[in-house]
């Protein structure tokens, strides 16, 4: 009789996808903390590939630090223009 019954079966099963979507990516894994020490073999990353990983992210800063500094230096050669 209630015809709302399938529209919330449907946002619940809405809900169970995006929160597992949500899950797939963020960057600590359920139940850990930042802090917490990963294990290899469930899931977590060996220390090589952490390793890895934390080179490429100093790479990308290295990369956003050296495209704020071009940045900066055209907005010098021409005060006028609005960032």
């Amino acid at each position: 009789m209630f015809p709302f019954g399938n529209m919330e079966e449907m946002s619940k099963q809405n809900m169970a996808i995006f929160e597992n979507a949500m899950k797939m990516f963020s960057p600590f894994r359920a139940g850990q903390g930042s802090t917490a020490q990963a294990k290899p073999g469930n899931g977590a990353k060996a220390p090589d590939e952490a390793q890895a990983d934390a080179d490429s992210l100093e790479q990308l800063r290295a990369q956003v630090d050296q495209l704020k500094k071009q940045i900066e230096a055209i907005t010098k050669k021409d005060p006028d223009r609005q960032p």
